[in-house]
């Protein structure tokens, strides 16, 4: 009974997140046999978003040194 309760959990937890942004995570942590706990569910969705936030900065970084570049010329 607490597994049926845990696995209801997850289902709503990653249902709730943006598709935009989490499709593939989701489908990933759907598609795991057994499927994870909520804490292990919770931990891979803020990796993920750890991973977003550091590549947009990067390419942010990337477009002003580049605009930053061409100015200078």
């Amino acid at each position: 009974m607490a597994s049926m309760l845990e696995q209801e959990k997850v289902h709503k937890f990653v249902m709730g997140l943006d598709h935009k942004k989490y499709n593939t995570m989701r489908s990933n942590i759907l598609s795991q046999e057994p499927l994870p706990n909520l804490n292990k569910a919770y931990a891979a969705i803020v990796r993920e978003r750890r991973q977003l936030h550091f590549t947009q900065t990067a390419e942010s970084r990337s477009a002003m040194e580049g605009a930053a570049f061409k100015v200078a010329q």
